[in-house]
């Protein structure tokens, strides 16, 4: 179960909540994924979530506890990590880069589990388009990568679309792909479509040429 305690640690000028789960941190890091937090704020045993994300994250159905009880649960599932466990950082991963030439042009089916209007913690709004997992493949803690799903302006569920960019993320773990159902997309229009996440990050979108 995903839990999460009360938004009373303050930083950057807002109050933060800690975001745990007491079974696996495999669904720690899917239940984030589709809240859109990014996988470089986890802290080796949970998410960090402002206020807004904590609200998204009861409607998709976490449970809130109190700070003793989210504590407890951890650690009675045995994913509370200790004092040194942390100072070492041998939960953190490397990088995963994706290879333009492996995906630019490759047809792909998207599990759009992020549909266009879907809450984003980035932007904390609406997001202007479809993301969702990529059918057959498995990143970090096996989980699928992520596609921004360019040209439907309705919401999606799943789609057939091939692959027009990599997005680069410098400053976190994970690249990811973009991909369009038709029409002509150049660098330009693909930044801007993915800007409502990709705007904390510099991101480089890698295109044909």
């Amino acid at each position: 179960m995903i839990l999460v305690d009360e938004c009373r640690w303050p930083f950057r000028g807002r109050r933060w909540c800690h975001c745990v789960s007491d079974a696996s941190l495999v669904e720690l890091h899917r239940f984030v994924r589709l809240l859109g937090v990014p996988r470089r704020g986890f802290q080796g045993d949970h998410y960090d979530l402002p206020e807004a994300a904590r609200a998204a994250a009861i409607d998709r159905g976490a449970s809130a506890v109190d700070s003793r009880d989210l504590l407890a649960r951890l650690r009675g599932a045995g994913l509370r990590l200790s004092p040194a466990a942390r100072r070492a950082g041998d939960w953190q991963v490397a990088a995963l880069r994706l290879d333009p030439a492996d995906w630019l042009g490759r047809p792909v089916a998207v599990d759009v589990d992020r549909p266009l209007g879907t809450w984003h913690a980035l932007s904390e709004g609406p997001a202007p388009v479809n993301v969702g997992a990529v059918s057959g493949t498995a990143g970090h803690d096996g989980l699928p990568f992520d596609a921004y799903v360019l040209g439907p302006d309705t919401p999606l569920t799943e789609v057939q679309a091939t692959v027009v960019a990599v997005a680069r993320r410098h400053g976190d773990v994970e690249d990811k792909l973009v991909a369009v159902t038709g029409g002509a997309w150049d660098r330009q229009g693909i930044e801007a479509a993915i800007a409502f996440a990709e705007h904390p990050f510099h991101t480089e979108v890698l295109v044909a040429g």
